[in-house]
């Protein structure tokens, strides 16, 4: 309403584990801009950064066929 640009920014951490065996880590960033082009008109921008890693150790595994 007051007709001046506005923006936001974002941060967003995860980490997930499934039974120790699949691990996947995540942290992204994101910003957006909003512009007022006139009365009628606007424009928006976005973008994301992400940075991901995956792994699967089978150091845990265990099923109830092993022999010791």
């Amino acid at each position: 309403s007051t007709g001046r640009p506005w923006s936001g920014i974002g941060l967003s951490m995860m980490a997930d584990q499934t039974a120790s065996i699949f691990k996947t880590y995540e942290i992204s960033m994101s910003y957006a801009v909003h512009l007022q082009l006139s009365r009628y008109q606007s424009l928006s921008f976005g973008a994301k950064g992400l940075y991901q890693s995956q792994r699967i150790s089978l150091n845990g595994l265990y099923t109830g066929s092993q022999y010791i």
